[in-house]
């Protein structure tokens, strides 16, 4: 009878973090299954003081990363997200480094993927939470470089598994995460007023997300706002895409269970809306402008902005009337800066050869939104 073979005991992983004690391993535990996310981020605290050189740091972060994200605390979220990016580099450099030859191992190309991914997860993470600060050029920052993982992301895991990276799963979640960057990423450049990337980033998005609502909205107002000379393809651009907007946007909101809350509906409704306005106005269509405009109201009622413009446009078309009670209530509710109360006084001077009763026409503004 032949001997038996001698059994080869389990190697271990050459990825995974060392395990220095039992203690150790049974506190990163208590983090782990700790489900009140102020208890774990004592838990978490208490561990990187007791343990300061651990392996398990990186994932400990994480830990805190993420019970500060079920908080909402956009600021410590972005706080501990960066932190943790850099563990999590700093460990799997580190174990590179370690390693004799770590390209040849099996596995490296779905360790490299792994560690990709999370940085990924870090990044997404980063953008959000820089966006609801308002931080927007390190929403930018991070937007840009989360990007750049994900491309390497794409590359790693094509090596590792070429017949999954293949499927349509693979692609799906490749474009879904490009398409999250590019909608933060135009976000953050309207903010700042950048109407070019803005631009770029709403069409890259649409290339990902074909009829996205959030970036066929800011595509159709961004080109509609534009306040250089265009030609009048620019402006058939930006009514087409409201109008597609529009369409993606009666498709969200109807049906027993629309996909888009009814404050979230009129706002982008009045947006797109504003949109069509402006493109009717800028192609010399005064009527059209006019009926955009009110119907964006019938949206948002008090909004100074589309108050503003509705009063421009009737001025324009030779409307006084019309153009101060529009005029009066864009002061009344606020708008931003001076142009406002200025339309309304040329137009009220223009009128009435003096400004003698234009603040009571603000005034009944006051007493008939009472």
């Amino acid at each position: 009878m032949a001997a038996s073979a001698a059994a080869v005991p389990p190697q271990p992983d050459p990825w995974a973090p060392a395990v220095r004690s039992e203690f150790e391993l049974d506190a990163f535990e208590a983090i782990r299954s700790e489900n009140d996310p102020e208890d774990r981020l004592d838990a978490a605290e208490a561990f990187l003081v007791r343990y300061p050189d651990s392996e398990l740091r990186h994932l400990v972060l994480r830990l805190r990363w993420n019970a500060f994200a079920l908080m909402g605390d956009l600021a410590a979220v972005a706080g501990t997200a960066e932190a943790a990016l850099a563990a999590e580099a700093a460990f799997f450099e580190g174990r590179l480094a370690a390693l004799e030859e770590p390209r040849s191992l099996p596995g490296y190309d779905a360790a490299v993927a792994r560690h990709r991914e999370i940085g990924v997860a870090y990044y997404e993470s980063l953008i959000e939470a820089h966006n609801g600060l308002a931080n927007w050029r390190d929403a930018i920052r991070f937007g840009e470089q989360g990007l750049a993982v994900e491309a390497e992301w794409w590359d790693a895991a094509g090596r590792a598994d070429p017949d999954s990276a293949a499927s349509g799963d693979a692609r799906a979640r490749h474009n879904g995460v490009e398409a999250f960057f590019f909608r933060h990423l135009m976000t953050a450049h309207r903010e700042l007023g950048n109407d070019q990337r803005t631009i770029e980033y709403a069409r890259r998005t649409l290339e990902r997300v074909p009829g996205d609502v959030a970036a066929l909205v800011t595509l159709a107002a961004t080109m509609a706002e534009r306040r250089v000379e265009a030609d009048e393809a620019w402006w058939a651009a930006a009514e087409a895409s409201a109008l597609q907007a529009l369409e993606a946007l009666d498709l969200l909101t109807g049906g027993p269970e629309p996909e888009i809350g009814p404050e979230g509906a009129r706002r982008l409704r009045s947006e797109i809306h504003n949109a069509l306005g402006l493109t009717h106005f800028r192609r010399g269509r005064p009527g059209a402008a006019q009926d955009a405009f009110l119907l964006a109201l019938e949206s948002m009622d008090s909004d100074p902005v589309t108050h503003y413009r509705l009063g421009v446009a009737y001025a324009n078309d030779g409307k006084n009337g019309e153009a101060i009670d529009a005029l009066a209530r864009a002061v009344h509710f606020g708008y931003p800066g001076a142009e406002a109360r200025d339309a309304l006084i040329r137009v009220y001077e223009a009128v009435h050869g003096s400004l003698d009763g234009m603040e009571s026409v603000i005034e009944n503004v006051e007493r008939s939104t009472d």
